[in-house]
């Protein structure tokens, strides 16, 4: 069984691998290989949208990390969607 930090650290790494392939191309080239490996690995969820990242409230980091409310305030801030 993998940790959820090492399932984190292959899926961060597989990003980084994939843009850095795909930053030197041009749009049309780009499009063409996103569209292949979709096709390929069968994705089903392909939004075309930017991702979303989940950021826990302080008060919910607070609860789970056992600290209080102010310290976990300042690492984590509130719950937003953030696009990237």
């Amino acid at each position: 069984m993998t940790s959820l930090t090492e399932e984190t650290d292959a899926e961060f790494n597989a990003m980084r691998v994939v843009y850095q392939a795909l930053e030197a191309l041009d749009d049309d080239a780009r499009s063409r290989v996103l569209k292949y490996i979709i096709a390929r690995l069968q994705v089903v969820d392909a939004a075309p949208g930017p991702p979303e990242v989940d950021v826990p409230t302080s008060e919910e980091a607070a609860i789970e990390g056992g600290g209080t409310s102010a310290e976990v305030r300042i690492i984590s801030g509130a719950r937003r969607r953030y696009t990237a």
